[in-house]
């Protein structure tokens, strides 16, 4: 009884702890904060709340004031998305493993060592494209690519030195009006290739020369077997395994197994390649640099500049003069002031005949002067 009575008395004498002070000792008390500091502050999330608009491999980020022990939960509907979270000093990143879709309702739960937790937001992502009202327009103008310009990601680290080779004059990319660009009429997406005239704009097509087709098979026929017809999907498209025809120096040259990728602007204001890439045959451009110098000029120049190795060619024509060549993505302007036409050879021999132009060029397929014009099989004069 003697010692109930003293510890009543040591109570009742003593003041007592309040819920503001910090005993040190608890762990899950009421004064956590204060044993382990201030707890962190959210300061922003990225993209910002209620935001439109977002794009589909957006990141989702959340700034606090000091570094958190923090999780980042993203939904869509009551779907968790997959991804991966990093910290970088105060900023927690999450970095979703696959886009996100079109017109996508995206949640967004933050949980961390605060009170207030959890914090949530929304956004929305971009909305679906509708595509080009009118894709007969894009047909007959050209979309200026200029390779001199490109910036090449392979070979590895011989940008400027493989720029260096190439024509400061642009290749013209135009749609035949054979393209047949409805969605049930795919693959039907005709493209051809003009070099343009100038290194300058406005660029337009030599005079009497030849387009060459990126769609059209070895024949020079439309509509045979052997065609690389490229597929439209309004806006996008994809083209090849291709050819393409450059000209270095007078001396041709060609990319060869080339696949293009991209969309075109709702407008057709540009026409965007996410993909450019293709196996360069240099013996065009070794002849372009140094005439008396061999095949092989221009990758002994790769190997000493930069240690690339050329490699074989294969059929049609083999040896070890090819190297294999990508670019980062492109954006090629439309040009309005300048008309795209497809000309053929039995074009060239008509411009030839109805008002003396072309005269040289259409003796090109002239075989032996008679006038029968062999190498051109389209010609029906």
């Amino acid at each position: 009884m003697k010692r109930l009575l003293f510890c009543a008395f040591l109570l009742a004498g003593c003041p007592q702890p309040t819920l503001s002070d910090d005993d040190d000792d608890a762990t899950g008390d009421d004064d956590d904060a204060t044993d382990a500091g201030p707890a962190p502050v959210v300061v922003s999330i990225e993209p910002a709340t209620n935001s439109s608009g977002v794009a589909l491999d957006s990141n989702v980020v959340v700034t606090f004031d000091i570094a958190p022990e923090a999780t980042i939960e993203v939904y869509v509907g009551s779907t968790l998305v997959a991804g991966e979270q990093t910290l970088d000093g105060a900023e927690v990143t999450f970095d979703p493993t696959n886009d996100f879709g079109f017109e996508t309702i995206v949640r967004v739960s933050v949980n961390w060592n605060h009170p207030s937790s959890p914090v949530e937001s929304t956004f929305t992502t971009l909305p679906a494209p509708t595509g080009i009202e009118d894709p007969s327009t894009l047909v007959g103008v050209p979309y200026v690519l200029d390779l001199a310009a490109a910036e090449f990601v392979l070979p590895p680290n011989v940008g400027p030195i493989l720029v260096g080779f190439l024509p400061e004059e642009p290749i013209l990319l135009g749609i035949g009006p054979e393209s047949d660009l409805s969605e049930g009429g795919q693959p039907g997406l005709h493209m051809s290739g003009a070099e343009a005239g100038q290194a300058k704009p406005p660029y337009a097509q030599i005079d009497c020369r030849t387009t060459f087709p990126l769609t059209w098979g070895f024949d020079g026929d439309l509509g045979t077997p052997d065609d690389r017809p490229a597929t439209f999907n309004n806006p996008d498209f994809d083209l090849g395994p291709t050819v393409l025809r450059l000209d270095v120096s007078g001396v041709q040259t060609e990319l060869s197994n080339l696949v293009i990728e991209g969309e075109f602007a709702e407008d057709g204001s540009t026409l965007s390649l996410s993909r450019f890439t293709g196996i360069l045959d240099t013996r065009g451009l070794s002849t372009g640099i140094n005439p008396d110098g061999g095949p092989g000029v221009a990758c002994d120049l790769l190997l000493e500049l930069a240690g690339v190795e050329c490699e074989e060619c294969g059929a049609p024509n083999p040896g070890p003069y090819c190297t294999e060549v990508e670019t980062e993505p492109m954006v090629l302007p439309r040009q309005d002031d300048v008309p795209f036409d497809v000309v053929d050879c039995d074009d060239v021999i008509e411009r030839f005949f109805d008002g003396g132009e072309c005269v040289a060029e259409a003796a090109e397929f002239d075989l032996n002067g008679g006038g029968f014009y062999e190498l051109c099989p389209e010609w029906e004069g």
